[in-house]
Formats: C-alpha cells, sequence, structure tokens
C-alpha cells in the first residue's frame, strides 16, 4: 500500500484569471460598439421617422386621388420636392411601382453637391452606390410601402443628416467613460473575489503540504515494513529476493560489455570482471532453536534471533547484503569473492560468532547454525529460485549429519 502525494498548482488559477481578464476586455468592446451602434440607430430613426410622417402627409392629399394620370406624376413629383425640402436630411426620394421601375423621383442637389465637394469627386448619385459606398459616405436609406389612391408604391428614401455624426462624435466620449465604469466595475469584482479566492488556495496550499509531509513519512514508513523484519529490523525475504534479481540482472548486463569485445582483455583487467560477477549465497539455520523456545520462551527466543542477526552482521563484510529468510533462517550473500578460500573464512568468522555464549535476559544461551553455500558466477541459466534452492540442499547436507558446519553445494 502506498499513499498518494496531493498536489496544487497555481497554474490553473493563472489561467483562469487570464480568461476572466480577456473576456472582460472583449465585453469592454462588445459594449462600447453596441452602444455606438444603438446610438446611431437611434438618431437614424428620428430623421427616418420625421420624413415618413412629413412624405405620408403630403402624398395623401386629394389631389392625388388619380395617381395613374399622367398629370399626376407631375404634381406626385412637386410634393415630394415639396417633402424635400420640408426634410433638410433627405438628399433623394425615389417612388418605385410594384414592378420595381422609378417611377417619380426627386434630388436635394444642394447636399449631394456638398457630398461631392467634401469628397472630392465629380458628383454624387446615391442609386448608383452600393452599401459599401453609401456607409463611406454617410448616407443611409430607408424604404417604406405605401399606397396613393388605392395603388402600392414603394417609396426608398437617402438620408445624409451632418448632425448624426457630430452627435455620435461628441458621444463617443461619454459611451467610453461609461463603458469603462462598467469595465472597471467588473475588474473591481474580480479582483474581490480573486483575493478571497487566492488566499483561500494559499491555505489549502498549506494544508496540503502538511498532509504531504505526512504521507510521505507513512510512505517511508510503509516502504521500510515492506522490505524490513519486523523483529530484527534487516532486510526480509521481499528484499532478498528483490536483490538477488537485480544482482542477476546487472551481472547479465556487465557480461554482455565484457562480450562485447572481439580481443581478449588484459589478464589484470580479465580477473577483475571475473571476481566482480563472482559471488556466494550462504543460507544460515539455526541449529535446534525450537527447544530454546520451548525451555526458555518466546520472549527470550525474540531476543536471540535479535543477537544472532547482529552478531551476523558484525561478522559480515559492508559490501555484502544480509536478510532474514524467516523463523530461524537467515541468508548472507558474499559479493565479489576471490576465491573459495575468502568464502570459508568468512563462514567460519560467522559460525565462531555465534557459538559465543549469548546472555538473553539473565539466561545464558549457546547456539550452532547450519550453513549451506552457493559460489556462483555469471550464467544464463542462473535463476533466484535455483540460487536459493542450492544453497537450502546444501544446508540440509549439513543437517543431515549433526549440523555445527558448512557444506558448498557446488564444490
Amino acid at each position: 500500500m502506498r499513499f498518494f502525494i496531493l498536489k496544487s498548482s497555481s497554474k490553473n488559477f493563472f489561467i483562469i484569471f487570464l480568461s476572466f481578464f480577456l473576456a472582460t476586455a472583449i465585453l469592454f468592446c462588445v459594449n462600447y460598439f453596441f452602444m455606438l451602434e444603438n446610438l446611431e440607430s437611434s438618431l437614424k430613426k428620428g430623421s427616418s421617422d420625421k420624413a415618413f410622417s412629413t412624405l405620408t402627409k403630403q402624398l395623401t392629399t386629394p389631389t392625388l386621388e388619380n395617381i395613374l394620370e399622367p398629370n399626376s406624376y407631375d404634381l406626385l413629383r412637386i410634393k415630394i420636392r415639396e417633402v424635400i425640402d420640408l426634410v433638410d436630411t433627405i438628399i433623394r426620394i425615389e417612388i418605385r411601382d410594384e414592378n420595381g421601375d422609378i417611377n417619380v423621383s426627386a434630388n436635394n442637389n444642394e447636399t449631394l453637391n456638398y457630398l461631392a465637394t467634401t469628397y472630392r469627386i465629380e458628383s454624387i448619385f446615391p442609386s448608383k452606390l452600393n452599401g459599401a459606398q453609401l456607409s463611406l459616405y454617410g448616407i443611409f436609406t430607408t424604404e417604406i410601402s405605401l399606397t396613393i389612391s388605392n395603388y402600392p408604391f414603394l417609396v426608398k428614401i437617402y438620408f445624409f443628416d451632418k448632425k448624426i455624426n457630430s452627435t455620435i462624435n461628441s458621444q463617443k466620449d461619454h459611451i467610453l467613460f461609461v463603458t469603462l465604469v462598467i469595465f472597471l466595475t467588473q475588474l473591481s469584482l474580480f479582483f474581490f473575489c480573486l483575493k478571497y479566492a487566492f488566499r483561500a488556495m494559499q491555505d489549502t496550499n498549506i494544508k496540503l503540504k502538511k498532509v504531504n509531509r505526512l504521507l510521505e513519512h507513512k510512505n517511508v514508513q510503509l516502504e521500510y515494513a515492506a522490505s524490513h523484519d519486523s523483529l530484527t529490523t534487516i532486510p526480509n525475504r521481499a528484499a532478498l529476493i528483490g536483490y538477488l534479481h537485480r544482482k542477476l540482472v546487472k551481472m547479465k548486463r556487465d557480461n554482455s560489455l565484457y562480450g562485447i569485445s572481439k580481443r581478449p582483455l588484459p589478464k589484470m583487467l580479465s580477473t577483475s570482471f571475473k571476481n566482480r560477477g563472482k559471488f556466494a549465497l550462504c543460507f544460515i539455520d539455526i541449529d535446534k532453536f525450537k527447544p530454546i523456545n520451548d525451555e526458555y520462551g518466546h520472549l527470550v527466543g525474540d531476543g536471540v534471533l535479535i543477537e544472532i542477526a547482529n552478531r551476523i552482521q558484525r561478522a559480515s563484510r559492508p559490501k555484502d547484503f544480509f536478510g532474514r529468510l524467516g523463523g530461524d533462517e537467515f541468508i548472507v550473500i558474499l559479493n565479489q569473492i576471490k576465491n573459495i578460500t575468502d568464502t570459508v573464512k568468512i563462514i567460519e568468522r560467522i559460525q565462531r560468532t555465534l557459538s559465543e555464549p549469548m546472555k538473553i535476559q539473565g539466561s545464558v544461551i549457546r547456539i550452532s547454525c547450519s550453513i549451506g553455500i552457493g559460489v556462483y558466477m555469471f550464467d544464463e541459466s542462473l535463476q533466484t529460485s535455483k540460487i536459493l534452492n542450492d544453497a537450502d540442499s546444501a544446508m540440509y547436507k549439513v543437517k543431515s549429519k549433526g549440523g555445527g558446519t558448512y557444506s558448498f553445494y557446488n564444490y
């Protein structure tokens, strides 16, 4: 079992802040142009409403009852000229029949000449301009359906109002100020919320750090407990199997590196490689340990196991691996041994150390041990289970002869 470490990052916090800021800035621009558009639409509507009212009044008089008569068109032209004179923002009126043909039209030549002079062109004829050109010159249009003497007509009116542009320009600063106030208010509210959110995040981070420290400590404890014997505090069976597996993998890698060169290595270097890969596994079993538990009790028996672990560890070399396999069985892996003599010296030192009397809770205990040894160099067929079984077999060979000594499996 392993506890997962909790993490908290300010990256998401920054992304949220940046996203809100950009969204607010976009909203600011949209509000600004929307308010300008509303103002312009309102001003244009005022001009068109005035024109429509005047036009309706002029074109619904009794004199236009026979509108289809030829002389009535002349009268109609006079009427729309009067409308243009009354509404100074109108620059052209077109009256079209149901086929779309222009029956009658009239222009405000004074305003058209003003526009042509302003934009330095020869002339401006509104009906020949497209929408983009009309907008460029500040001209806008409206179309209305009008019934004259029971006949339907489509009336298209072109407007140019200097006051609209001047009013919009004069109101831009005010609109900008209002929009900016809204924008700053939104930002202020956001920063107010941001302040408390950041403080809450800091508090959360502090709590997470405390929890993480606790979890890290627990993880270390769990890892130690999973790989160490609870009684003797030395590596346990799982740690032993893992160590032996890693050792075989390393020996295979070193052997591959050694085998890369087609030319033979110098004698000294070749010997160094061989010694580095040679190791011995010693399977140690305490002789007649059960009677100690039966006679002195398990508490004394546990004390004996702890003392055995301490003595074997002192008798081993720093580069050797030492662990408890289980019960009264221990394993010592002797690394980088040069020859059998080196192995025997260490084994005999371990046996001498263990044969010395132990004083555990007022009781003097004497023990002996049986040791089975397997000596190995790298071999592709080597397996962890085989190495342990070989040493175990050698140890039981000693046991069958009364114990208290050692035996090699493959020598």
